[in-house]
């Protein structure tokens, strides 16, 4: 690692610098300096941007295929170290820079875990509604979409804001009926317990009534 290290800080205009910081990188992952490799990573893919010599891809290594997952993996190192919010950042870059990839879905779905485990609420749910208009139309996230629902309504629960709730609550209900999802399928458990807690609400205004007066 350290030998790579040397090109490209020696030879920063040579055609293998990029490949010799690439290799910093996962070396570096490989062993847990998961600082260095994130910073390797991050360096190698905001620095060799457009750029693919002749020399590296007669070697196999394509340098666009290698920025993306750069990106990817200091995406994924960062939350490892529980840097929740830079992680999110740039599992949220990942998607702006790279629309059309197969993983983008998932790694948007990252960056809203991720908001979650930062406590920033107002990200968390731009996140969510992100992720709700972009791929939320597909039958295959059904779950994901009450799943993120439910994270909204249980933060306005949890902050006593009853009103904003129920509202939600009564949406992700509405949101599985317009589905037509199955009973027990997957997301169904988000619906139940909206359902359940609106029932809760309900009961709670019966449950304050008092019958006073005689038998007769």
């Amino acid at each position: 690692m350290n030998l790579y290290e040397r090109v490209y800080q020696d030879y920063p205009q040579s055609p293998l610098a990029g490949y010799a910081l690439y290799r910093v990188a996962v070396n570096s992952d490989r062993f847990f300096d998961f600082d260095k490799a994130v910073q390797s990573y991050l360096l190698f893919y905001e620095k060799y941007e457009g750029q693919n010599p002749d020399t590296l891809r007669d070697m196999g290594f394509d340098v666009a295929e290698r920025r993306q997952t750069a990106l990817r993996g200091a995406a994924v190192l960062t939350e490892n170290l529980q840097r929740y919010p830079d992680a999110a950042r740039l599992y949220e870059q990942y998607v702006r820079a790279y629309p059309g990839a197969e993983d983008t879905e998932s790694v948007q779905w990252q960056a809203v875990q991720n908001w979650k485990k930062a406590g920033d609420f107002n990200r968390m749910m731009a996140a969510i509604n992100t992720y709700r208009r972009n791929y939320g139309a597909r039958p295959e996230n059904s779950e994901r979409v009450l799943e993120g629902m439910t994270m909204i309504a249980d933060h306005y629960a949890e902050s006593k804001n009853n009103r904003k709730a129920l509202s939600w609550y009564r949406d992700i209900v509405k949101e599985y009926r317009t589905r037509g999802l199955a009973k027990g399928a997957p997301g169904a458990y988000f619906a139940a317990k909206a359902r359940f807690l609106l029932a809760e609400e309900d009961f709670q205004r019966w449950d304050k009534i008092q019958i006073k007066g005689n038998m007769k």
